[in-house]
């Protein structure tokens, strides 16, 4: 992969050891990290988590370099433009950029949610998918 290959920010089945990890084996993972910005809300789909863009809360999860292909191969997952959106977010204390897939506001109203989350050692509230 190259210095110009996607990052991607992920926080639910995408993560090791969870159900979809597999569609980044060939993806590079670069760190363990959070949104530098506490802004998100995660909730319960069920087998998966949803990130939305309207809480107070930094989401802990896996920052991956990915080709294009997978990039193209996790938008069909995750049902870009339809279930999730994926856009650009800030992660870590020296802030860099990567896609993360939020929740569409307009499938919000249509589900049953569940808020889940922990306090960090730092006091501040951030969420993770466990």
């Amino acid at each position: 992969m190259s210095d110009t290959s996607p990052l991607i920010f992920v926080y639910g089945s995408l993560k090791q050891g969870q159900a979809n990890h597999h569609y980044l084996t060939d993806g590079q993972l670069i760190q363990f990290t959070r949104t530098t910005r506490a802004a998100y809300s995660l909730i319960s789909l069920g087998d998966y988590p949803a990130a939305l863009p309207n809480g107070h809360a930094a989401i802990k999860g896996e920052l991956y370099k990915v080709s294009q292909t997978c990039l193209q191969r996790l938008d069909e997952l995750e049902e870009n433009g339809k279930l999730y959106q994926r856009q650009l977010v800030e992660l870590g204390a020296q802030p860099q950029t990567a896609w993360m897939y939020l929740l569409r506001a307009d499938k919000v109203a249509t589900l049953d949610l569940r808020i889940t989350g922990f306090i960090d050692t730092d006091q501040k509230t951030v969420l993770e998918w466990n």
